[in-house]
């Protein structure tokens, strides 16, 4: 279990190793050593549901540091990092679009994506479900571990970003329309999830 939360194990568990791989040596050895670090700072952390966030979260924060460091501008590298996850999770959300399109998951989403959300509640997570109709899929989180890490860390572009990776992969799902009002990273009280089945922008989220 320790082995897993390892720098090259995380690196490589995580959304950014192709940006890894094509990386220098030096960069490499960079992002080997920081993750490491930020294990080290972050051991209350390891929980088995938070692991593949916390891939994501040390990965990116090493990798922003570095072009920085090397004359990139923030702006720069944080779109660095938003392109290579994107291209990442581009075939992942293309499969869920085609997997949406073809079979009624509705009501498997309804039932799983709570659990999942809520899976990490009291580790760095606060989730809760919030009823409504049978087309409506949502839920609260008061406590997002990209916030109090990444924000603790003067990382808030990061922690943003992974808010605008939410919307990339779930605003495209057939006949499901994801919103929110808000997000703890962006610095509301709350990210309000809504998912509401049918045409897009059909019912109340």
């Amino acid at each position: 279990m320790k082995k897993l939360y390892e720098p090259e194990n995380m690196i490589r568990n995580g959304r950014l190793v192709h940006l890894y791989d094509a990386g220098t040596e030096e960069k490499k050895a960079y992002i080997l050593k920081r993750v490491g670090e930020l294990i080290r700072e972050y051991r209350s952390y390891e929980y088995p549901p938070l692991y593949g966030y916390l891939c994501n979260i040390y990965t990116s924060v090493a990798v922003c540091e570095y072009d920085e460091a090397h004359g990139m501008t923030r702006q720069e590298a944080l779109d660095e990092v938003r392109t290579w996850m994107e291209d990442f999770m581009r075939p992942q959300r293309e499969k869920y679009e085609k997997l949406f399109g073809i079979r009624p998951l509705w009501p498997i989403l309804r039932r799983a994506l709570p659990k999942l959300m809520c899976s990490a509640n009291g580790h760095g997570f606060t989730s809760e479900v919030v009823k409504g109709p049978k087309n409506l899929l949502a839920f609260d989180t008061t406590e997002c571990i990209f916030a109090t890490i990444l924000n603790g860390l003067g990382r808030n572009d990061l922690a943003c970003m992974y808010c605008g990776i939410d919307e990339f992969m779930y605003s495209h799902l057939p006949d499901i329309t994801f919103t929110r009002t808000g997000t703890c990273c962006r610095g509301d009280a709350r990210c309000d999830f809504r998912f509401v089945q049918g045409p897009k922008g059909s019912g109340n989220a």
